[in-house]
């Protein structure tokens, strides 16, 4: 009996290794199928974004070249000043027709040099180049200076004068206060000293 159960135990052991070989086998077999299937799809996309950029390629060289041709269709002009031809010499030392392209490049040029006279600027407050006077940090600095030095009359701090001071508004503000407990003014109910003096029992 017990035999014949070692004997089960062993060929079921067997049947579920073959069982697992053939699993992994199958998993394989489709993990391969999936992957064919993705490097088919990527070819396809690889074969579309090269004719993609052939037809970029044909439509960009139309530009480029009709480019050149418009350049050379402006360069065969004939300057103003050019009589050859009409019973004429050629003219030595005529001004050449400066092309459409040539034209922007001096354009873009002269804004750089604009850009470069306008670092060149010199500060009205310093004297020195390169800022105004609206970005100067001496000003600035001197201006700081200023304030610092400026005292309040009120409350003998430096940054403002009396007419800015906070404590002389709260002062202020104050005086128009009357206390409900002993009627007279410049504080409030809460902090009146004669209150306090009852509630403590002091004469």
């Amino acid at each position: 009996m017990i035999a014949s159960l070692k004997k089960k135990v062993k060929t079921s052991t067997y049947e579920n290794d073959e069982l697992n070989l053939a699993k992994e086998e199958t998993s394989n077999e489709i993990e391969v199928d999936l992957l064919e299937n993705e490097i088919a799809y990527l070819v396809k996309e690889n074969k579309n974004l090269k004719e993609q950029i052939e037809a970029l390629k044909k439509t960009f060289s139309k530009f480029s070249n009709s480019s050149e041709k418009l350049e050379k269709l402006l360069g065969m002009q004939r300057c103003v000043f050019d009589k050859a031809g009409l019973g004429f010499e050629e003219m030595n030392n005529v001004k050449l027709y400066q092309t459409f392209f040539d034209r922007n490049e001096k354009i873009e040029k002269e804004k750089i040099d604009k850009a470069k006279i306008k670092k060149k600027n010199m500060c009205d407050y310093c004297g020195k180049l390169g800022h105004t006077s609206f970005t100067c940090s001496h000003k600035t600095n001197a201006m700081f200076r200023k304030n610092v030095i400026r005292s309040c009359n009120f409350c003998g701090k430096h940054g403002h004068t009396h007419s800015q001071c906070y404590h002389k508004r709260n002062a202020m503000s104050k005086k128009n206060i009357m206390c409900t407990y002993c009627g007279k003014y410049g504080h409030a109910f809460s902090s009146c000293f004669h209150k306090q003096n009852v509630l403590t029992g002091q004469p």
